[in-house]
């Protein structure tokens, strides 16, 4: 079979062409090209330059690749960001998802999952989480209307990601031995790299179930943060 992974470029994406491409012929799609060629090297997937937001580069690569199953993780993924940049979240967000399954389906691609986040389960509480959800009852709304079948896979933070917490709190460690954080009883879900990859596959092999929440770790954040501060910090191999 062969998978299209929007979004491929990024830390999921690489990751999951690593597991996929021996079983699978895969091809990468990213709005920027240096990630892309980066991506390429390390993959030895092809890759595809695509912005989900125009909706003809989208069905421009899927012509090109004749995907059986598209995997769309293509996304903006800062909560604060999207705060501040609302359009620029909405575009890529609903926007490119919605472009992403119209091309699908009009092309006859046989499985479209959608990447979302643990942040679209009710009460939604920022702009990121709102567009994920409407990503999700999107997808959920139109599968069985074509002949596309649609599943969703909700991840929390994933672990040593680009833009996940941790780097950011071992870099804060780094620079001043402090770490800001809005409360030390709050918690944080966190996924590992590899079980987000497999939960995508799960999702694949099992598509009839629409949305798949993964079990997830949730500590404390005291205990994460005395674990960076410890003598033998963690590292990302760890979780």
């Amino acid at each position: 079979m062969r998978v299209l992974i929007t979004g491929g470029t990024g830390f999921l994406g690489r990751h999951l062409a690593l597991a996929m491409k021996y079983d699978h012929d895969v091809v990468l799609a990213g709005r920027n090209n240096k990630q892309n060629m980066l991506a390429s090297e390390r993959t030895g997937c092809p890759v595809i330059p695509m912005d989900v937001t125009n909706i003809e580069a989208v069905r421009d690569a899927v012509i090109e690749a004749k995907p059986d199953i598209v995997v769309h993780a293509a996304a903006t993924k800062y909560v604060d960001v999207s705060e501040h940049q609302p359009f620029e979240c909405v575009d890529v967000n609903v926007l490119g998802s919605e472009n992403v399954a119209r091309v699908c389906m009009d092309k006859g691609v046989s499985t479209l999952v959608g990447v979302s986040t643990d942040k679209a389960a009710p009460p939604v509480r920022n702009t990121y989480a709102l567009t994920k959800a409407l990503m999700e009852r999107m997808y959920c709304s139109l599968n069985g209307k074509s002949d596309t079948r649609f599943v969703c896979v909700r991840f929390g933070n994933l672990a040593w990601s680009t833009g996940s917490v941790l780097p950011i709190w071992k870099r804060m460690v780094d620079q001043s031995g402090k770490i800001g954080t809005t409360g030390p009883e709050m918690r944080r879900f966190f996924i590992k790299v590899g079980e987000a990859v497999e939960l995508i596959q799960t999702a694949i092999a099992h598509i009839d179930v629409r949305i798949l929440p993964p079990v997830e770790r949730h500590p404390r954040i005291f205990g994460t943060l005395n674990s960076l501060i410890a003598p033998l910090p963690m590292k990302p191999s760890s979780l």
